[in-house]
């Protein structure tokens, strides 16, 4: 019996071996390559696409065509038990990977187009083979930031195309489920070509353990626990970043208002399913003591809703508006990282009490000296006898 190997990772599927051409299951065949399928029902035809390879592959015919190319083929596709079977070297070849054979072993080696040219897709989360107690697994994989890759990337779980919700950053592509996932094994296949033309295709999967919660109905919705919060302090100035954390239904996506002043920001996963975060810079300009941030929650079916209980926050941004608040405004002030941790409250100075000065006895009241004023009399007639 011939195995069948793809970058170095058995492939579990029966083969056929058909004049010392090995035939095999056509979607796990495809789907190890990290190539998207299709049929054409009316001329059943295959059609396989794997970033700059494509192949049209005919059931029953010798003729196809490779990149655009017509070919002739030894051993065509046939359907056998319900399943269609293809041509592994063909196949393989096509999607530009190469093919071995060791005789000995009765192994067939395929080692794709990104495995040849040493790309490689790291940090897959959750890890091959993980069983996870959740419905809603962030599912993530990175090239690292020396492969960075265009954005025709494609991400797939379960046969199902999910790149359009997915975020790609250019090195890490992140989706969580709009839906919970049914219990049991699925897989996931991240392809694309990097900046520097290599190809690269990872495929791997893991277990969910439990059943999905129910994702329609108000109700859901309406009796969640929302807890909406700062992390940190509420009074942000110039340069400051505000850290809000919403926790939410799973699955959904948010967005916040802040202060009625025409500015709404996205929420993103923090790597929780039911965890939102936002980082923003506090607007330039204003100088309001109190005024209301808003979390605005929509569904993976469309419901928006306002959660309950907003925050209130203190926005000191103008440097023109005097200060009313102890804290100073600082112009000269470095950029904070985000999250912006609080600043420590300095320690009160001490208070500063006078000694009391030794009392004295008051000083003795002048005495008012008085001098004699001698007037001299006119001298005094003397009488005539």
């Amino acid at each position: 019996m011939v195995a069948v190997s793809v970058n170095d990772r058995p492939l579990e599927v029966s083969a056929i071996v058909e004049r010392g051409h090995v035939l095999l299951p056509m979607r796990a065949t495809f789907d190890a390559l990290g190539a998207s399928i299709s049929y054409e029902a009316n001329g059943r035809i295959v059609v396989a696409h794997a970033l700059n390879h494509s192949l049209r592959l005919p059931i029953g015919e010798r003729n196809a065509e490779i990149d655009g190319q017509p070919v002739t083929l030894e051993v065509p596709a046939r359907v056998l038990a319900n399943r269609i079977y293809v041509p592994l070297r063909l196949v393989a070849q096509s999607m530009g990977a190469i093919v071995g054979y060791d005789a000995r072993a009765q192994l067939v080696t395929v080692i794709s187009q990104n495995a040849a040219r040493g790309v490689n897709v790291i940090a897959l989360d959750p890890p091959d083979g993980a069983a996870l107690s959740s419905a809603y697994p962030t599912i993530s994989a990175s090239l690292g930031s020396a492969s960075a890759a265009h954005g025709d990337v494609s991400l797939r779980i379960d046969g199902e195309d999910v790149t359009p919700i997915a975020s790609f950053d250019g090195s890490t592509i992140t989706y969580m489920p709009r839906t919970g996932l049914t219990r049991g094994s699925h897989n996931v296949i991240f392809a694309g070509r990097t900046l520097q033309g290599g190809v690269f295709s990872a495929r791997w999967s893991f277990a969910t353990t439990l059943n999905a919660p129910p994702d329609t109905g108000p109700g859901m919705y309406s009796t969640y626990d929302y807890r909406f919060y700062i992390n940190g302090t509420n009074a942000f100035y110039r340069g400051d970043w505000m850290h809000f954390v919403l926790i939410a239904p799973p699955g959904g996506s948010a967005v916040l208002q802040l202060c009625d002043l025409g500015y709404q920001y996205p929420f993103w996963s923090g790597g929780s399913g039911a965890a939102y975060e936002a980082n923003v810079l506090a607007p330039y300009g204003y100088w309001i003591p109190a005024c209301q941030v808003t979390a605005i929650y929509t569904t993976w079916t469309g419901q928006r809703m306002y959660v309950p209980l907003p925050l209130t926050i203190g926005l000191y941004t103008n440097p023109n508006v005097a200060p009313k608040s102890p804290r100073p405004v600082a112009t000269t002030r470095p950029l904070p990282r985000s999250p912006r941790k609080p600043e420590p409250t300095p320690a009160p100075l001490p208070l500063h009490t006078p000694q009391a000065q030794p009392s004295l006895p008051p000083a003795p009241r002048p005495v008012a000296t008085f001098h004699p004023i001698h007037i001299p009399l006119p001298p005094r007639p003397h009488s005539t006898p």
